[in-house]
């Protein structure tokens, strides 16, 4: 996992009765990789929108998006860059050789 300055990284997980701490979801900031090239953002026809959007997601344990959410970005580009981010495959987060969620946020530019 590779971490940028002012980065912090963070496990999620919960306590069951009588056992270890069992991880749930790894927030990170970057380091995880894509598997399938990237589906480009389609804009809005007859507009001339630029911007970014900004979106927390769940990439799940077969490296698909899980969730998604806005976090920032004009109305009219959401929609796009939402039906993008959710074709993107991500290669699996290995976490003591197991697959585990990973809860990060992504920019998409228009």
């Amino acid at each position: 996992m590779t971490r940028g300055p002012g980065c912090i990284c963070q496990a999620a997980g919960r306590q069951q009765a009588g056992a270890r701490r069992r991880l749930d979801r790894l927030a990170v900031c970057s380091g995880i990789e894509l598997v399938r090239p990237k589906v480009a953002p389609v804009p809005p026809p007859d507009t001339e929108l630029h911007g970014q959007v900004t979106l927390a997601v769940v990439v799940a344990k077969d490296g698909t998006i899980k969730a998604a959410s806005v976090m920032s970005g004009h109305p009219m580009l959401v929609g796009a860059a939402l039906d993008a981010v959710r074709q993107w495959t991500y290669k699996p987060t290995l976490l003591n050789g197991q697959p585990v969620e990973v809860s990060t946020t992504i920019t998409v530019a228009f």
